[in-house]
């Protein structure tokens, strides 16, 4: 899972090998797909090259966190103030990027592999045809879980605070589904946990919700730790690389 998503354009896919998975070096088994990395998933050629990738390395989890914006109830909002064309276009090329994610889901399903999706929980795409497909294969759960459970935090006028950020969480792999579903400490009964204060994602602030806490991307290794030593795959490494570029594969 990558730690940071800063282009409204860009569609993060990430590979993690099914190799090793301890906290200590769980980067080096892992690589990216997204513009930052040289990849752009509106290219039918680069979209090819990806899937073959997929299918030689066949990695254990694949996730997918699309940019929300086209999605957004924010972005609902400012439709009146943005050109019509403009706003269409942007729409469709997020729905086209939506479909290449769902597409890979559905491979690595058919090998027998996991998938994470994770998006908002408002954002208009859980509606969308190829995400109710997808939900409605076997042994395939959407959880919620809001972001502050994993310490995202920003600032405001305030100060440093606590990000919530609901969120929903597609997956096959029911360890993931698991460690994923669950509510604010805040909304717990009992008084047993600090409270702690939420920044409203206003004033240009929903940005500092695009980069995944560290604890966060630390729960999920944990868990495909988890499965994979169940399934009887897990297996200790020092490293794994992993991944081509786009032009390797072309070339």
């Amino acid at each position: 899972m990558e730690s940071q998503v800063d282009d409204s354009t860009k569609t993060e896919l990430n590979a993690l090998e099914a190799h090793d998975v301890t906290e200590k070096n769980h980067h080096q088994d892992s690589y990216a797909v997204d513009l930052e990395t040289g990849w752009d998933l509106t290219d039918k050629t680069q979209v090819k090259c990806l899937e073959k990738i997929l299918d030689q390395e066949d990695p254990c989890l694949t996730t997918g966190s699309r940019p929300c914006d086209p999605f957004s109830i924010l972005q609902a909002l400012n439709e009146g103030r943005m050109d019509p064309e403009k706003f269409q276009a942007r729409l469709e090329e997020g729905k086209e990027m939506l479909d290449t994610s769902c597409s890979i889901y559905k491979q690595r399903i058919k090998k027998g592999e996991y998938f994470l999706h994770e998006h908002p929980k408002s954002a208009k795409s859980w509606k969308e045809e190829c995400i109710q497909e997808i939900s409605e294969i076997p042994n395939v759960e959407i959880v919620e879980g809001p972001m502050c459970r994993w310490k995202m935090v920003g600032r405001d006028a305030s100060g440093e605070g606590y990000i919530r950020k609901p969120s929903c969480w597609m997956t096959n792999l029911p360890e993931l589904a698991e460690t994923l579903r669950g509510v604010c400490t805040n909304d717990l009964p009992g008084g047993k946990h600090e409270w702690h204060r939420h920044i409203h994602l206003v004033n240009g602030r929903a940005k500092m919700a695009r980069i995944h806490p560290p604890a966060l991307v630390r729960a999920v290794l944990r868990a495909l730790k988890r499965q994979m030593k169940t399934d009887g795959e897990y297996r200790e490494v020092h490293s794994v690389n992993a991944g081509l570029d786009p032009v390797q594969m072309k070339t």
